[in-house]
């Protein structure tokens, strides 16, 4: 899949007149790639690295790359275990993700109309987490959002509309949490160890962060 993917882009920091990028892979992009799929090895550097190369990645392929490289990140091993320092650090790299994108439409060619490429864009970030963690899904949304606000790109017509296709994403992935949370309730009600209410005190711990933090 690595490979296919790899062969697909083609990625530089070229612009030819009409203001489309040309893109051709580099070694970086391929080692982010491989980087996603490795399993956490619990030093934070290593996270870290590979969340200061996603926003200029994700602002700069062509679609729908960003689709592709948002489910490497959402299905990496390296948020796992969840902890409010890796959530709060991918939630600013698509912050990040979101003000390089706007900033990249508004030049040359997508000047033109660059609210309607900013909402394609997004609109292939959302696919790209349709099939991720719940919990996950809620963080890089709320990333998203807040870059939003940040643009001040929400109060016209095509700005709210991108927002509001945001916000439903993330009721529904609130929806799940909850779902997921009232479950493990119901199983320690049941029959439980101590140990085993560790994943719904994380998974409460998260909401709340999520919902102070991001919203």
């Amino acid at each position: 899949m690595l490979r296919n993917i790899i062969q697909r882009v083609h990625f530089c920091d070229l612009t030819n007149a009409s203001g489309m990028s040309h893109l051709t892979v580099d070694r970086a992009y391929t080692n982010l790639l491989t980087q996603l799929q490795r399993p956490s090895s619990g030093v934070p550097p290593q996270r870290e690295t590979v969340l200061s190369a996603v926003p200029h990645y994700l602002a700069q392929l062509p679609l729908p790359h960003p689709s592709q490289l948002t489910a490497f990140i959402i299905s990496s091993p390296l948020w796992q275990p969840l902890s409010i320092d890796g959530v709060s650090s991918l939630a600013t790299a698509f912050r990040s993700a979101v003000h390089l994108k706007h900033s990249n439409v508004n030049k040359g060619w997508f000047s033109r109309c660059p609210e309607a490429h900013l909402g394609e864009w997004a609109g292939a970030v959302l696919k790209g987490v349709k099939r991720g963690d719940a919990q996950l899904r809620l963080v890089i949304l709320g990333g998203i959002l807040l870059g939003f606000e940040d643009i001040g790109n929400v109060g016209s017509q095509g700005g709210i509309r991108i927002r509001m296709s945001v916000e439903v994403q993330v009721i529904m992935a609130c929806a799940e949490v909850l779902e997921a949370i009232l479950t493990l309730d119901d199983a320690w009600n049941s029959e439980t160890t101590v140990g085993e209410t560790t994943g719904d005190q994380t998974s409460l711990s998260l909401m709340a962060w999520i919902g102070t933090t991001l919203y």
